[in-house]
């Protein structure tokens, strides 16, 4: 009806909803303010009214925005409030732990005086003594345990430095301290990736820079100031000039010039003089944006500068200042732009949830949709031919150039902000709203998340030698960090948990299995050499043939792959009817064992042939082991004789709670029973003369040839996943879902527990040569370890004072921890 159209039409619905609106009064302050002004945003009851208000009623886009923004930043100020109260918390633990060392220090010095004093008197005051001291190194310790399990591994590192350098000087505690104290540094040891951090900023930081051509950090703070400082932390100078808080900042590739963008509305930029010394005040201001600029990019030949705007707009400026033209087709803000390598194309991400490409002549070349929220920050690869998108929808998003999908990278659980591509065009790096900053391979799996900021991680970089992450936050820090850890090589790529792992004889590739269908090659120091792919599910079992040519490989698909060591198929194994969950070759190679899901072990020659089925089992088979393989080929000689002549078993591990020793040709030779649960690994001795068996009732046991059980290794604190014996026999290392692995004396001492992984260790095999040990997690990765590095306590002190000495450098109230007590 044209007259209802002409009286109820969308002006008047809109005046008739404003006067219905509780908030109306905010609303049009907000929208008047271009959406910046954040005062009037509701807080506490007066938001809880609105969103009451809103249930049952269809609103317009604008006041589903409004509410959006308002809940958002009640989110955040709430968690500032949780993460302020959570650090007053902590400072006060500190504090009163140095009281309690301050009042120690004075008691020693008490003691000391006392001890001269009286013979008698000083025996007591000993005891007293060596109980206070004794206290105070399980307080070190304990304090970093605590700190490692809330995610500051650097301040956990600190204190197990300074727990073992206590009982070094102390020199006479009891075991179950010197067994405390062990423990938090080899996790600390193991498990530090962050190595510095940068405090002096007095407000949140929202953006960091790195360049090495110039030993440079530059950092950026809403306390409207850039600090410059050297690589190894060393603060260099404060850049004034802003008026409101700095956004985000941007450093030459030549090292020469800075750029900063505020929301003052204002870029700024700063020289680099002759004798190399950035000036404290700026040698040039853009003026121009009608609103806070959010971002800025330098051309790869410092001629062009880009900044984004919450004027909806991106300018692009010549570097002595003149404005060169202003981009204008966002319809929100622009937070993020980047420039490419050949400093042709701009790409800028906005808050209306597209990233667009320019020509650098101002031209709009395309306009890439598919982020379900705003885009805080765009980036550019080295080659120029992708570009990468961070969205307050959780994502990564990768795309070609013409505008393809090309990948979504899932994993943060809370808008990401900022992300870095490395140098290589290889890995990329992503800061989140959820405190974390995830690294991730080119393909999209996620390689590691550095945990440890106390709030919203805004600002991201990657240095140029691609070792160091550097990430920006409201916590008021910049976190250095190595991903690649201390001591520790690293095996990321695989995208789902890692259920086995072998070593070559010549121990220069490392193989492992993964869930996520694959089987990988890698370098010992941690390089991919190819990635297998032909598996329909998960890989569960992976073997190494002894002359290191052959790789064999068990699924969930039913079948054993068999591949030569350049990635080609050879042969698909086909006869088991369920799973396969293990696989294994005889020491001379001729023979493959397979573990199946269908409760038998099928053996087969190497060339595909299946020789025999053993059946006794009833329930899955999740380890198979060979002893020596006789000499004779299997149907040359009665087997018995072969068994007689140098005592070839086959050793097999079920859910049934049971091991079973067979002979070759099927004849069941013992059972062992005593585990309470099911069994998942068995091994065999060098000499073949004792057995290994972990189960998930938390034990490993040892048992003679002849079924007699030794002795019960207890220590773990989950199932037993994996067991194996070093190559000289000596050693034993067990594999557990406590996240640790174990390395014992044969007798069942137990030498030393490893813990590096973040979940379940699912496997575990010592190299050829007894030198290395690689296990194999539910955390996606798989961890080298050195024997001789990690049996040595002393050294890994040596590590650990290493590699935090740039952070003893630059604190003063811990700079002297690695110093011998006194």
């Amino acid at each position: 009806n044209p007259i209802y159209q002409s009286i109820f039409n969308k002006d008047w619905v809109e005046q008739k909803l404003g006067n219905l609106r509780p908030y109306n009064q905010a609303l049009n302050a907000w929208l008047a303010s271009n959406r910046e002004d954040n005062s009037r945003l509701l807080r506490g009851q007066a938001l809880a009214e609105a969103l009451n208000w809103k249930v049952g009623k269809r609103l317009s886009v604008v006041d589903d925005e409004f509410l959006a923004a308002c809940q958002e930043l009640s989110w955040v100020e709430q968690q500032r409030y949780l993460e302020a109260e959570r650090a007053k918390e902590a400072e006060a633990r500190l504090a009163e732990q140095k009281k309690s060392a301050r009042r120690l220090k004075f008691l020693l010095m008490a003691v000391g005086t006392a001890l001269m004093v009286s013979t008698g008197l000083g025996v007591t005051t000993y005891l007293g003594y060596r109980r206070s001291a004794i206290s105070e190194m399980n307080a070190i310790a304990k304090s970093s345990a605590a700190l490692f399990a809330s995610n500051q591994q650097l301040d956990a590192l600190v204190e197990a430095i300074r727990a073992k350098q206590r009982l070094k000087s102390f020199g006479n505690a009891d075991q179950a301290t010197e067994t405390q104290v062990e423990s938090v540094l080899r996790q600390a040891v193991y498990g530090t990736v962050e190595y510095n951090r940068l405090v002096k900023h007095s407000n949140q930081v929202w953006a960091v820079a790195i360049n090495q051509a110039v030993n440079l950090i530059a950092t950026a703070s809403y306390d409207k100031t850039i600090k410059l400082w050297t690589l190894d932390g060393k603060l260099i100078s404060t850049l004034n000039g802003h008026q409101a808080g700095v956004y985000d900042i941007a450093i030459s590739l030549d090292g020469n010039l800075i750029a900063s963008a505020s929301d003052d509305k204002t870029v700024k930029l700063w020289k680099r003089d002759s004798q190399g010394t950035f000036q404290p005040r700026p040698y040039k201001t853009l003026n121009g944006h009608q609103a806070g600029v959010y971002g800025v990019a330098i051309s790869p030949d410092s001629q062009m500068i880009a900044s984004g705007s919450g004027d909806k707009t991106v300018k692009l400026w010549k570097a002595d200042g003149t404005l060169i033209t202003t981009l204008k087709d966002h319809s929100a803000t622009v937070y993020g732009v980047a420039i490419s390598p050949d400093g042709q194309t701009i790409a800028s991400a906005s808050g209306d949830k597209t990233v667009k490409l320019w020509g650098y002549n101002g031209k709009l070349l395309r306009t890439f949709q598919g982020h379900n929220d705003r885009v805080y920050n765009v980036a550019i690869s080295p080659d120029g031919q992708t570009i990468a998108s961070a969205s307050g929808d959780k994502t990564v998003r990768l795309w070609g150039t013409d505008g393809t999908l090309l990948n979504t990278l899932q994993g943060h659980s809370d808008r990401v902000y900022n992300l870095a591509i490395s140098p290589d065009g290889k890995t990329i790096a992503s800061a989140s709203w959820d405190g974390t900053v995830n690294q991730w391979s080119w393909e999209g799996t996620l390689l590691t998340t550095l945990r440890g900021h106390q709030d919203l991680v805004y600002g991201v970089a990657i240095s140029p030698d691609e070792k160091t992450i550097a990430s920006a936050s409201w916590d008021g820090t910049v976190r250095l960090w190595k991903p690649d850890g201390i001591i520790l090589t690293r095996l990321r790529g695989h995208s789902d948990l890692v259920w086995a792992v072998a070593i070559s004889p010549d121990g220069k590739t490392i193989a492992s299995a993964s869930w996520d269908h694959t089987v990988k090659l890698w370098n010992k120091d941690g390089s991919l050499q190819r990635t297998l792919t032909g598996h329909s599910a998960r890989v569960s079992g992976i073997a190494i043939s002894p002359d290191g040519e052959m790789i064999a490989s068990a699924s969930a698909d039913n079948t054993i792959k068999l591949w030569h060591r350049n990635g080609s198929l050879l042969k698909t194994l086909t006869n088991h009817s369920a799973a396969v969950l293990a696989v294994v070759f005889s020491s001379d190679g001729e023979m493959i064992a397979s573990a199946s899901a269908d409760n038998t072990i099928k053996l087969w020659k190497q060339d595909g042939t299946l020789i025999n089925t053993l059946k006794g089992h009833s329930d899955r088979i999740d380890g198979v082991a060979f002893s020596k393989r006789c000499s004779a080929v299997l149907g040359v000689s009665p087997m018995s004789d072969c068994i007689k002549k140098d005592g070839t078993l086959i050793a097999s591990a079920s859910w049934d709670k049971t091991v079973k020793l067979w002979q070759p040709d099927g004849s069941l030779i013992t059972t062992l029973k005593g585990h309470h649960d099911r069994v998942y690994s068995v091994a065999i001795s060098p000499d073949g003369e004792t057995i290994a068996s972990a189960s998930w009732d938390k034990s490993i046991k040892i048992w003679k040839r002849d079924g007699t059980l030794i002795t019960t290794l207890n220590g773990h604190q989950a199932g037993v996943l994996a067991v194996v014996f070093s190559p000289d026999g000596n050693r034993i290392a067990s594999a557990s879902y406590d996240k640790t692995v174990k390395l014992w004396k044969q007798d069942g001492t137990l030498l030393t527990t490893l813990k590096g992984h973040s979940d379940g260790v699912l496997a575990v095999v010592f190299s050829p040569n007894g030198e290395m040990l690689a296990s194999a997690s539910g955390d996606n990765t798989v961890i080298i370890w050195d024997l001789d590095q990690v049996l040595d306590l002393d050294q890994l002190l040596i590590y650990g004072c290493n590699w935090i000495q740039d952070y003893l450098n630059t604190n003063s109230e811990v700079n002297d921890v690695c110093h011998p007590f006194e």
